[in-house]
């Protein structure tokens, strides 16, 4: 049997195979926040059917003239639900409406490399995202927040 199927595949060409291969559609957020002169860029990645933001990449600017600078590539996000558990997802302080409540953290991921935390709040909560906001701590009392934004194919 498996001789058969390897002659019948050696007979279908590849551009065939790979046309029956659905390409991947991705949904991207960018959503912008500013501490004093320094600007940061988050641009989030998710399948375009997804609940929920998978991967983050940030870029720093220091002032207007500057060049960005990459700080993140790609990083994945997680669950804050998942990896807390017992939180108050009420205190990152996203706007109405993105904020959680104290016991449902669902939409709320966090990427766990941010030394004081890095949250994204994604809505709509149970269908496909459409816009996000972001809640970064750069230091234990100190945070900046994007305003919330569309998300597009």
């Amino acid at each position: 049997m498996n001789v058969f199927l390897s002659s019948l595949l050696a007979l279908v060409p590849v551009t065939a195979l790979a046309q029956t291969m659905p390409t991947p559609v991705y949904r991207t957020c960018v959503a912008i926040a500013t501490s004093g002169k320094t600007q940061f860029t988050y641009t989030i990645t998710l399948s375009a059917d997804s609940l929920k933001p998978e991967t983050l990449s940030i870029s720093r600017r220091t002032n207007t003239t500057s060049s960005p600078t990459s700080i993140l590539q790609n990083g994945g996000l997680t669950s804050f639900e998942q990896d807390a558990p017992d939180a108050d997802y009420s205190r990152p302080p996203f706007d109405r409406g993105f904020r959680g409540q104290p016991n449902n953290g669902q939409g709320i991921v966090h990427y766990r490399g941010s030394v004081h935390g890095l949250y994204v709040s994604a809505l709509p909560r149970t269908e496909a995202v459409q816009q996000v906001q972001v809640v970064h701590y750069l230091s234990r009392d100190g945070w900046i927040k994007s305003k919330p934004v569309n998300c597009s194919i």
